[in-house]
């Protein structure tokens, strides 16, 4: 996402809480690094497992994308509906 970009409004992180859309990205990013590291460790613990999830739910719902160059995108207008999707 470039410095421009916005997320939308209607993300409730930004319309309820009043958070900038940049530090909501900043959040997305990290919440998603830290389940690539989780990952990494394995399915052999519950949480690599859940995590494991997670990821595969966000694949599906369209909220992370691979790039062609082998590295993966937030897709930040699905990223606040999945999050919410997944807490249901």
């Amino acid at each position: 996402m470039g410095p421009n970009e916005q997320l939308p409004r209607w993300d409730p992180l930004t319309r309820f809480l009043r958070w900038d859309p940049l530090d909501v990205m900043d959040h997305y990013v990290t919440f998603v690094a830290s389940i690539f590291r989780s990952i990494r460790f394995g399915t052999s613990s519950s949480h690599g497992r859940a995590n494991l999830i997670r990821f595969s739910f966000f694949r599906e719902i369209g909220a992370i994308e691979a790039t062609e160059d082998g590295r993966w995108r937030i897709v930040p207008e699905k990223m606040a509906e999945a999050v919410d999707a997944l807490s249901r």
